[in-house]
């Protein structure tokens, strides 16, 4: 048994005897094996890019089979520079030979409207 004491000492016996001040307390308690908040699938779409850091294309991957893509690529100061829609077949590549070099946020944008952000340098 735990026992938690707002008083200031902690008293075992009291505790377990249900002696004051324990005896007024109401506590009700759930157990579950199941942890997952109400979760139970998680339909997840991963993106990977490589190579990071890269040159001249920035290569995406997905677990997912066929779906059109936006692609939004930020500088470090948030100004989009870049947007293209991508026909995606779990493998697709960008040019980004253009950009100068630094660190970039590449938003991916899927047809639900759910948003995956990847971070990549450009070298």
């Amino acid at each position: 048994m735990l026992a938690v004491n707002m008083y200031g000492s902690d008293d075992l016996t009291a505790a377990q005897t249900n002696q004051y001040p324990y005896s007024e307390w109401d506590a009700y308690v759930n157990y579950s094996d199941d942890c997952s908040l109400g979760i139970t699938t998680l339909d997840e779409k991963v993106f990977s890019i490589f190579p990071n850091p890269v040159k001249n294309e920035l290569t995406i991957l997905s677990n997912k089979e066929k779906e059109n893509l936006k692609i939004k690529i930020f500088n470090i100061q948030g100004k989009l520079l870049n947007t293209q829609n991508l026909d995606f077949e779990k493998q697709a590549s960008i040019n980004v030979s253009s950009l100068a070099n630094g660190i970039y946020f590449l938003n991916i944008e899927d047809e639900n409207g759910s948003v995956k952000v990847k971070k990549f340098i450009k070298e």
